[in-house]
């Protein structure tokens, strides 16, 4: 019998038991072994990555994710597709568009703005998530969501507007936590202070004052 851990992402570990039955492993077995952890272990956190952010988002309507290596993109979800066609019309859409080149390098949890689609009146922005060379990439048309101008007028800070915004689309503060790259506890004293600063005690409640905020 033989045993080997896999170190995930968030923390998480996996061990995998490899039995043989009545026999044993030879020591080439052990060092091919060895040689295929690093590859499981990559393509196990590369699909984790993907599932937390993609399940985060899966219920948006406007927002999508872009799952890739290095320079090439693996899938990419309708909506993500739909944004990249209408703004950025690039040549191909096997490999990353040129103008997300900043968001795969800016470190993770950081926002960025693409700026090509302003010439198309869009606000395109983009968060990245990475593990190894693999990424994923959330993307989003900031004209669809609350006005990030009006809700800074009325004293929000730019997380607590991040966290208003994504509140506004239906995700739950586990998901937001995913999303901004925070965590699940710090997203939940946002939320707390949100309904502090609004005066309201439900999120349905803060929501529509919010969006009344920005009308």
């Amino acid at each position: 019998m033989l045993t080997f851990g896999i170190q995930a992402p968030s923390g998480l570990s996996t061990s995998f038991v490899l039995s043989r039955g009545s026999g044993d492993f030879s020591e080439r077995d052990v060092e091919r072994l060895e040689i295929l952890q690093p590859l499981v272990s990559s393509i196990i956190q590369q699909r984790l990555l993907q599932e937390s952010l993609a399940g985060s988002v899966s219920s948006s309507k406007h927002a999508g994710v872009i799952h890739g290596t290095g320079r090439f993109i693996h899938t990419m979800d309708q909506r993500a597709n739909a944004l990249i066609k209408k703004y950025l019309q690039p040549d191909s859409l096997h490999q990353i568009p040129d103008q997300f080149s900043y968001s795969l390098e800016a470190p993770i949890g950081t926002t960025r703005e693409v700026p090509k689609a302003l010439e198309k009146g869009a606000r395109l922005l983009s968060r990245s998530k990475r593990e190894n060379d693999s990424w994923s990439l959330l993307i989003w048309d900031e004209n669809e969501f609350l006005s990030s101008e009006a809700l800074s007028r009325y004293g929000f800070t730019g997380r607590q507007i991040e966290v208003i915004q994504w509140m506004a689309q239906g995700k739950t503060n586990p998901e937001i936590a995913v999303i901004l790259s925070i965590s699940y506890r710090t997203v939940q004293k946002h939320v707390e202070n949100i309904y502090k600063q609004l005066g309201v005690e439900t999120r349905l409640a803060a929501i529509n004052t919010c969006r009344e905020i920005v009308a």
